[in-house]
């Protein structure tokens, strides 16, 4: 199944939902791209790995930095914002 849908995709009606024959007939230039797998199901540990990475990156820059899912963060940027606004 798709575990991933980008906004693009939703746009044009693709949902996580679909199989991927279905997500190719309701947009032909969709990209799917094959996931590692682990006892049948999607393994995101490659994923959830390179996440905690950008999180730990960003969260030096930023004042607060909150990790929302495999590729989703929250990061309060308003000191570095204010910081590069008054040089």
């Amino acid at each position: 199944g798709i575990i991933a849908v980008s906004y693009e995709a939703r746009q044009r009606g693709v949902t996580r939902q679909m199989s991927s024959q279905e997500a190719r007939r309701q947009c032909p230039e969709v990209v799917l791209v094959q996931v590692p797998t682990a006892f049948g199901k999607a393994d995101l540990r490659i994923y959830k790995s390179a996440g905690d990475e950008v999180v730990s990156l960003l969260a030096r820059r930023a004042g607060a930095c909150e990790k929302r899912s495999v590729d989703e963060v929250a990061i309060d940027i308003t000191a570095e914002a204010e910081r590069v606004l008054t040089e």
